[in-house]
């Protein structure tokens, strides 16, 4: 490779490495600031309000979170597909 490609590879893989962080941290930031990892008995409400879990439809909207959380850093769940 001459100069003129190596530079322009290493112009793209930064880009692409630039752009692989922003989809991270755009994940977490459309929601706003991130749930407690030790404290998985707090969801938040579909206005942003952090509340604690006292009901079967709180802790399946906490999962939720949880899973999308973890598919934006490990990739998509296998199931049914």
């Amino acid at each position: 490779m001459d100069s003129k490609s190596t530079a322009s590879f290493r112009r793209f893989a930064v880009l692409l490495a630039a752009g692989a962080f922003a989809s991270v941290f755009a994940a977490v930031g459309a929601e706003g600031e991130r749930l407690p990892r030790e404290n998985l008995l707090v969801y938040r409400t579909a206005d942003g309000e952090v509340r604690p879990v006292e009901s079967e439809q709180d802790w399946l909207a906490r999962r939720a979170e949880i899973v999308r959380g973890m598919e934006t850093v490990m990739g998509s769940l296998a199931g049914d597909e």
